[in-house]
């Protein structure tokens, strides 16, 4: 007991501490070294063993209860896990070279676009439906890069997680649209970035909203 006090480990002694420091004495605390990925068999769970892989190189391993897992894979809490959109309507991915369209959060509940799509059947024809925890608590538009349009562009997005384009110039096409640099966060409500004509109805677009 003494020796988990100068490890680090307080208020050693209750009934509850006792349970943990049993199941801490029974793992392991060993770190080795070899060649080949570690057998199953090897080791105890908090082991970590660095192995030098044919072709690959040194992959670390720890032991858990289901067997040794790769180090190698995990992710930083903070690192964007992105995520492909499902497509609506008649928009598709823009070739088999360009990054798909696709979005994520960050830790800041900023949610984030990149990729590139076309062949809406019109700019307004929605584009993808944000699951929850990626919408916005109140409707937002927010600026976007609309190749060919002539005046203020962007996506509307829903507390539904319905995403458009508004404030599209009745000349532009749908033959390429840059989802990069889009974001906008979770907790933002209803707000504009500019005026301009619907091309879907000559009427003051959504994205004059303020």
């Amino acid at each position: 007991m003494s020796d988990l006090k100068s490890r680090g480990f307080a208020n050693v002694g209750g009934l509850e501490d006792n349970r943990n420091i049993k199941a801490l004495q029974n793992t392991g605390n060993k770190v080795t070294m070899g060649s080949g990925d570690p057998r199953q068999a090897e080791g105890k769970v908090g082991d970590i063993t660095v192995r030098q892989i044919p072709s690959v190189g040194l992959r670390c391993y720890i032991k858990t209860h289901s067997g040794w897992y790769d180090m190698n894979s995990l992710q930083g809490a903070n690192q964007l896990q992105w995520k492909n959109m499902v497509l609506t309507g008649s928009w598709v991915a823009y070739s088999a070279t360009a990054q798909v369209p696709q979005y994520c959060i960050d830790a800041n509940g900023f949610v984030h676009f990149r990729g590139v799509m076309k062949d809406g059947a019109n700019a307004q024809e929605p584009f993808v439906t944000l699951p929850p925890g990626f919408r916005p608590q109140g409707n937002v538009a927010v600026p976007a890069y609309y190749p060919g349009s002539l005046v203020s562009t962007g996506i509307y997005i829903t507390t539904a997680g319905v995403c458009d384009f508004v404030s599209v110039a009745s000349s532009a096409g749908t033959g390429k649209i840059y989802l990069d640099g889009i974001s906008f966060h979770t907790r933002q409500d209803i707000v504009g970035f500019g005026g301009g004509s619907s091309s879907s109805g000559g009427g003051t677009a959504r994205g004059t909203i303020t």
